[in-house]
């Protein structure tokens, strides 16, 4: 057995080991240069976004196309989740 500095150390090193990562309460999905996204993609998005929601966190997508602009007009994504047009806009909104 080692001096009690060194078994402190050891239970520090252990603690700092089996911590959770940091929690992120914003997520920002850039989405320039995705032309379409299908019924498993918007699925997908619509659990993220629940699963946010659950933290207390914010969702937002930037740089979509008209088209994906439109797709998350009528799925009411964007009612919620905020839409920007470029990441700059988006971070500077956030």
């Amino acid at each position: 057995m080692g001096t009690r500095k060194q078994d402190d150390l050891v239970l520090e090193a252990r603690r700092t080991r089996t911590r959770p990562p940091p929690l992120y309460k914003v997520l920002l999905l850039n989405l320039s240069g995705t032309k379409m996204v299908n019924l498993q993609g918007l699925s997908f998005l619509s659990e993220l976004f629940d699963k946010v929601k659950g933290i207390q966190g914010r969702l937002a997508f930037c740089s979509l196309t008209p088209t994906l602009g439109k797709i998350f007009r009528i799925l009411r994504l964007g009612q919620e989740a905020g839409i920007y047009a470029d990441q700059a806009s988006a971070v500077s909104g956030l």
